[in-house]
């Protein structure tokens, strides 16, 4: 039909002098069917745009650096892949976005390795291997036949649980050093946040170290241990641990060595009298408004090398290269062992040391409590960090030509998570 022809009137003519073949009736119909055909069009042009945008919601991860203090979002669209930096946000933009931290992609199909000490007596030159290549890729290992004995582990775990549940804050505060950046002794609630975080983690913590004889080089680093009158057995127990895992983390550290083409006892004398910490650490149940704050905020350790004994509630999870999150559950008895800062550092990066957090747990599992021994294994007070030869090269330049004393390196950490 030629459109020209359309006429308002029902018997007229076209421009040619042809008769319409149109009329009034047949012309509303055609404006209703048409008007209907662009309202159809609207509804599935609306439609497809808010399908998009579920789509691109969806497709979005928050990645938060707590190194850098830094947002960084990655969008995933149909036909576009693109990296985009947020711009620094308002105090209360910050807290939000902590908030959805907790709620990033988790990955569920992927495992941290399990490697065996057995090795270490066994097949030496494998141990070094697999442990190498575990902590390249993930900068954790799980540790089993460890030889940390289970009934010490069980003890202290035990004791631990009396001296937090059972005593008062006011007995448990008279045991908190002020001024002493919770170097021994106990820290209550409020007092640690981790570094580039706005809220306090949600945990309360005892700390134990080295025990020297007086008139020790060393001594104005490292304060005498507390021993709690309350608990029967507390101190004890936990210097069992300390040292048990003292032990563990020098066989850890030999495999390293070799790793690094160093020799199999360089760490020997550098951290013979470090200046390392046993924390015992309660996580509380959790309120039903928690105000966005976890039990323990993306983190990376200070240390040399961290050896945790395990929890007996989940929640541990590391940040793996790709934004997405990794939940680590070893299995019982096993200890879980990750890079810190002063190796990475140590290493230019040869060995990362990765974020982590310790996430709150669902609604069912919230009136449970959490228990963890981590024990952060640190090189002797004046031992100077220089990034080793092995771990430069043409594509590996070296990232801290300055050295810095470890001693130095824990003040400015501490400082950063609020503990001074």
């Amino acid at each position: 039909m030629d459109a020209s022809c359309v006429s308002s009137s029902d018997d007229e003519t076209c421009g040619d002098g042809r008769r319409s073949l149109v009329g009034r009736p047949f012309l509303a119909w055609i404006r209703t069917l048409d008007a209907e055909q662009k309202k159809k069009k609207k509804a599935e042009e609306t439609s497809t745009s808010t399908r998009r945008r579920e789509e691109d919601t969806k497709k979005t991860q928050i990645i938060v650096k707590p190194k850098f203090r830094q947002i960084i979002i990655f969008e995933k669209r149909t036909r576009h892949h693109f990296l985009r930096v947020a711009p620094k946000k308002k105090q209360k933009d910050r807290e939000n976005e902590e908030e959805r931290t907790n709620e990033m992609t988790v990955v569920d199909d992927e495992f941290v390795p399990t490697v065996s000490l057995t090795l270490y007596e066994t097949d030496f030159d494998k141990f070094v291997s697999k442990l190498g290549e575990a902590y390249e890729k993930y900068g954790f290992v799980i540790l089993e036949n460890h030889g940390v004995a289970q009934t010490e582990i069980e003890r202290a775990f035990q004791l631990s649980k009396h001296f937090f549940e059972d005593l008062s804050q006011e007995e448990k505060e008279k045991y908190h050093l002020p001024g002493k950046a919770g170097a021994r002794g106990f820290t209550a609630f409020g007092r640690e946040t981790a570094k580039g975080a706005t809220k306090s983690d949600l945990k309360e913590f005892w700390h134990l170290g080295r025990d020297l004889p007086k008139g020790h080089k060393f001594e104005k680093f490292m304060l005498p241990n507390l021993e709690v009158d309350e608990v029967e057995g507390f101190t004890t127990s936990a210097k069992h641990i300390f040292y048990a895992l003292d032990e563990l983390g020098n066989r850890v550290l030999q495999a390293l060595a070799v790793y690094l083409k160093q020799d199999r006892h360089f760490f020997d004398d550098k951290v013979d009298e470090g200046n390392s910490i046993l924390r015992i650490i309660h996580y509380p149940p959790i309120a039903e408004e928690s105000a966005g704050h976890v039990r323990a905020g993306a983190h990376e350790d200070i240390n040399l090398i961290t050896l945790l004994l395990g929890a007996d509630e989940g929640g541990l999870q590391i940040l793996r290269k790709d934004g997405k999150w990794l939940d680590v559950n070893p299995a019982p008895g096993c200890v879980t062992c990750n890079i810190g800062d002063m190796l990475q550092r140590l290493t230019n990066h040869v060995l990362p040391s990765t974020t982590h957090r310790v996430v709150n747990p669902p609604k069912e599992r919230a009136h449970i409590p959490r228990f963890s021994m981590p024990y952060f294994l640190h090189p002797n007070p004046d031992y100077v960090i220089e990034t080793l030869e092995s771990c430069i090269s043409n594509d590996r330049p070296n990232r801290y030509p300055e050295p810095i004393s470890s001693d130095d390196y824990l003040q400015e950490r501490l400082m950063e998570i609020k503990l001074k």
